[in-house]
């Protein structure tokens, strides 16, 4: 296993995701989704997508995965107020090991988090039937990224680089053209691969600060003492309002999408 995940707060989690379902909207609209289908859910988070992907496949059913077992015990108490054909699980996606299971993959803001990205893609595709279709879509946390380039401005303003010294960029941001490349690699035929970059209006920097803490900042604040680790999340929340032009918090972020399906 190469996940480099910090610890998830799942229920702040929940209450922010919103800029990942609205990029879920782009993934989904191009997924060829059947109600007879059984899918796959390849980092299910709070399972908001799975619930939702469940209610299409009435005669179907979908499985959600995810390394988080605080988000999968999060998923299954939802799981008890429905009626949906969902079932959750705690699984790593490098220990995917399915054979021709699913008629549909897909992944959402995940595949950031994995550096073992071709053994991922491998077993992802092996778990589809000859014909079935795999999307997915995940960040390009680059230097660009908003959180990314807010947390690096932060250790340069309070001269924390030698705690960084020998840190190893934690996240997977490959060119579109060689992730194509790398999905094909792994057997992925017709495959469409591209990167949209939306504007999202926050409406606050609390907000905006809020979804970087609830998921990468620890990997930063994990490298410093203690006595540091405040100071640190206010300086961060101090570049996050210089994002801020004529008193609106407009940030675009970067993602990449892409499509394919397993030879018949």
């Amino acid at each position: 296993m190469d996940y480099r995940q910090p610890q998830w707060k799942s229920n702040q989690y929940s209450e922010i995701s919103g800029i990942q379902n609205m990029a879920n909207l782009e993934l989904l609209r191009q997924l060829p989704l059947k109600e007879t289908d059984n899918v796959l859910d390849a980092g299910c988070g709070d399972g908001k997508l799975t619930f939702w992907v469940a209610q299409q496949v009435k005669k179907g059913s979908v499985l959600g995965i995810d390394s988080s077992p605080s988000m999968i015990r999060l998923c299954n108490e939802k799981l008890k107020e429905t009626s949906v054909p969902a079932t959750f699980a705690v699984m790593d996606l490098t220990d995917v090991d399915f054979e021709n299971r699913f008629d549909l993959v897909f992944s959402n803001s995940v595949l950031h988090w994995v550096k073992e990205t071709g053994r991922v893609l491998e077993g992802l595709y092996k778990s589809l039937k000859p014909g079935g279709s795999m999307g997915l879509q995940f960040p390009l946390l680059n230097a660009l990224h908003p959180f990314t380039a807010a947390c690096q401005q932060a250790v340069r303003n309070l001269k924390l680089e030698k705690f960084f010294e020998d840190w190893e960029f934690p996240w997977y941001v490959p060119a579109p053209e060689e992730f194509k490349q790398i999905f094909s690699r792994y057997g992925f035929q017709k495959t469409k691969v591209y990167v949209k970059s939306p504007a999202i209006d926050f409406e606050s920097s609390a907000k905006l600060f809020k979804s970087f803490d609830s998921a990468g900042l620890d990997l930063y604040t994990q490298r410093l003492p203690d006595t540091l680790q405040e100071r640190f999340k206010q300086e961060v929340f101090s570049e996050v309002e210089k994002m801020k032009e004529n008193g609106r918090l407009m940030v675009r972020f970067e993602r990449i999408y892409a499509f394919g399906y397993r030879k018949i």
